[in-house]
């Protein structure tokens, strides 16, 4: 070590042995931050990842239940629209009765926690059917004519948010969106 540069050598032994202990203990104080910080980091990013697996693994499951909401909604609206099916008040068809009863939704909202990304527009296909529901146990035999409008926009609303959702589903596995037929 050159002594003219540092004036290391210059030093007595008591004071060298003070900046090393000095040193050492900054650099002991810096790992001490370090590793923990590092461990919180790892353990972050493992939970992320295992919520992400978790939340795949319940959108695998909610698949057929969402795309069978939609394909149900799809058909009410085509077949049991209020031109088609009664005017602008009456009962609802059957298969929006249908509906309004179905398991999947069911299932659908009890596993809206555990979707991920999929999770607001899940949230979204439940709170509009849940609404139809409402709108359509207040009269059983005729609903009224506000409430029969709202029902049909509900149901809407309801197919829209599917769609949205199983293309949220969709790029949770792909990466993209892909076509639904």
């Amino acid at each position: 070590m050159d002594c003219e540069l540092v004036g290391w050598c210059a030093l007595k032994p008591e004071v060298q042995a003070a900046w090393f202990q000095a040193v050492a203990s900054v650099v002991a104080i810096i790992v001490a931050l370090l590793v923990p910080a590092l461990q919180s980091r790892s353990a972050r990013k493992q939970k992320a990842a295992d919520d992400h697996a978790n939340s795949v693994a319940a959108a695998a499951q909610m698949l057929p239940h969402v795309q069978d909401i939609g394909r149900l909604i799809a058909a009410i609206l085509t077949d049991e629209s209020p031109v088609k099916f009664g005017g602008e008040s009456g009962p609802i068809g059957p298969l929006a009765q249908q509906l309004i009863n179905h398991k999947s939704v069911d299932i659908l909202s009890g596993s809206l926690r555990s979707l991920g990304d999929a999770r607001e527009k899940a949230s979204a296909v439940v709170f509009n059917i849940y609404r139809a529901r409402e709108l359509a146990q207040g009269e059983v035999d005729q609903v009224q004519v506000r409430s029969y409008k709202k029902f049909y926009e509900r149901l809407r609303a309801a197919q829209t948010a599917s769609s949205q959702c199983l293309d949220k589903i969709d790029i949770m596995f792909t990466g993209h969106v892909g076509d639904y037929a």
